[in-house]
C-alpha cells in the first residue's frame, strides 16, 4: 500500500522557529536595552526582531511544509535528475485552458478539501508542491501529508476531487523563480526540453509545473520548477 513519506522533517524545523520566535526577541531587546540603557530600546529591538522572523516564514512557508521524498541521482547543468518516491495524492481536472485560471481554481478546490471539505470535517496538512499537469484539461495536485494511505484519508465532498496513488517516477527538473503566469512557465518548459535533449535523455510524459510558495511570497523568492518524465 502507497504511503507519502517526507523528505525532511517539517515539523522539527516548525518547533524550532516556535522556540526562535520567543527567544530571539527576548536576546535581541535584552542586550538593546543593556546597550542604550533604556527599557524602550529593548522593547523597540525586540518587537523588530519578531517582526523581521515573522516576515521571514511567511516569506519562506515552503520551508515549514512537508515535502514528498525523492532522491537526486545527479546533476547535469541546471538539471536535476531526480526519482520520486510513491505518493498519495489528491487531484482534481479542469476543463480550462487559461493556465494561470486553471492554477487559481484547481488550487482552491484541492485547498477547500484539506480546509474541512469532506465527508469527516477533518483538517488535512498542506505539503510542497502544488503541481499541474496543462493536458486535455488542467490537473492539479497535491501530496497527502506523511504517513497517510488512500484509505486513511477522507473522501471529499466535491466530486471533482479524487484520491489517487502516484507511482514511483524518475524526473528531469527545471528550477526557476519568478510569476505563475503562462509566459515564464512556457519559457521554461522549452528550456526544460531543450535541455533534456542535450543531455541525451528520453521524456516519456507530459510537463509538470511545481510551486513551492503561496501566492504571497514575492515572485524572486519563490521557487518554482518544472518536471518531465524520463525513461527509466
Amino acid at each position: 500500500m502507497v504511503t507519502t513519506v517526507s523528505r525532511h522533517r517539517a515539523g522539527l524545523r516548525r518547533a524550532a522557529f516556535w522556540s526562535s520566535l520567543v527567544a530571539a526577541p527576548a536576546l535581541v531587546g535584552a542586550a538593546a536595552a543593556r546597550l542604550f540603557g533604556t527599557r524602550r530600546a529593548g522593547l523597540v529591538a525586540g518587537g523588530l526582531t519578531a517582526a523581521g522572523l515573522g516576515g521571514l516564514r511567511w516569506q519562506l512557508q515552503r520551508l515549514f511544509n512537508d515535502e514528498p521524498d525523492h532522491e537526486l541521482e545527479r546533476r547535469i547543468g541546471r538539471l536535476e535528475i531526480r526519482r520520486l518516491a510513491p505518493r498519495v495524492e489528491a487531484r482534481t481536472t479542469l476543463d480550462i485552458e487559461d493556465f494561470e485560471r486553471g492554477l487559481e481554481l484547481g488550487f482552491e478546490r484541492l485547498f477547500d478539501y484539506l480546509s474541512g471539505g469532506n465527508r469527516t470535517g477533518e483538517r488535512i496538512a498542506m505539503t510542497s508542491p502544488v503541481t499541474a499537469i496543462h493536458r486535455l484539461g488542467f490537473t492539479v495536485c497535491f501530496a497527502m501529508p506523511p504517513g497517510r494511505t488512500r484509505p486513511s484519508l477522507p473522501l471529499p465532498d466535491h466530486e471533482g476531487v479524487l484520491l489517487c496513488e502516484a507511482p514511483r517516477q524518475r524526473i528531469a527538473v527545471l528550477r526557476f523563480s519568478g510569476r505563475y503566469d503562462a509566459d515564464n512557465v512556457g519559457a521554461h518548459e522549452s528550456e526544460l526540453l531543450r535541455l533534456v535533449a542535450e543531455a541525451g535523455l528520453q521524456p516519456v510524459g507530459p510537463i509538470v509545473f511545481a510551486g513551492y510558495d503561496p501566492p504571497t511570497t514575492l515572485p524572486i523568492l519563490r521557487r518554482n520548477e518544472v518536471w518531465v518524465e524520463l525513461e527509466r
